[in-house]
């Protein structure tokens, strides 16, 4: 597995100019991408982590999905769809 930068992914994907409409179409499309890379990554393949030192394929899977459920308690919250410190 090959670390990469969140950051300089968004911007090679270019997120700011994306449009509403075209969302969720990017939406699945990075699921559909994330699914894929985690069917076929053993478990207990590793890479480094700057502030973590070695992170497994599983510990990955782990944090992207507790990093989903924010991101979607954030977007929820942006669009007024529930209160801050409430449930997404």
């Amino acid at each position: 597995m090959v670390p990469w930068d969140a950051d300089q992914m968004a911007a090679a994907r270019g997120y700011p100019r994306l449009s509403v409409p075209l969302a969720p179409h990017a939406l699945a499309l990075a699921r559909d991408t994330w699914l894929d890379a985690f069917g076929t990554t053993p478990s207990d393949a590793a890479a480094p982590h700057p502030e973590l030192w070695r992170m497994t394929a599983a510990i990955m899977a782990d944090r992207n999905a507790h990093e989903a459920v924010h991101y979607a308690a954030d977007i929820s919250t942006a669009w007024g769809t529930v209160r801050p410190g409430g449930p997404a």
